[in-house]
């Protein structure tokens, strides 16, 4: 008779292990769930900016995209591919190199090159376009441009 005591008693205590495991289990799966449930719904509700944004192409005129809505953080090249067809390719580690815009494609030593304003004027864009976060209303053109002259001109 005491042997079957033992039994129940193992089995009961078998029993109350396995739920306890199986509760600490599915807590750890909830919390990581809820975790990237929270990481997902900070990325999708990021503020809307505005940013302006010019395609001057070879000729003298730039086309402006006023005001085009984007989340913040976007980089350029997310904005610009709002407003227009872009073709680039991916370097690792250095960023995006746009091909063309808008079936206009980099030829000879003419190649997109993009430029901001800010409180100086005019410079020419230091870093690769997905790697250059846009701030709210700020400007920024991409300028089909000869680079082999020394002195790139401004927009």
């Amino acid at each position: 008779m005491g042997g079957e005591k033992t039994s129940v008693r193992r089995t009961y205590l078998f029993i109350v292990l396995a739920l306890l495991v199986w509760g600490l289990l599915a807590s750890l799966l909830a919390g990581y769930y809820y975790s990237m449930y929270n990481n997902l719904s900070a990325a999708t509700q990021k503020p809307i900016i505005n940013a302006n944004i010019g395609l001057k192409n070879g000729n003298a005129t730039i086309t402006w995209f006023n005001g085009t809505p984007a989340k913040a953080g976007d980089s350029l090249l997310v904005i610009t591919q709002l407003i227009a067809t872009v073709n680039y390719t991916e370097y690792s580690g250095l960023g995006a190199f746009v091909n063309s815009i808008n079936n206009v494609s980099n030829h000879g030593s003419f190649y997109w090159m993009w430029w901001t304003y800010g409180p100086y004027g005019w410079s020419e864009g230091q870093v690769a376009c997905d790697k250059y976060i846009i701030s709210n209303n700020e400007t920024c053109v991409w300028y089909y441009e000869d680079t082999s002259t020394a002195q790139l001109s401004a927009p």
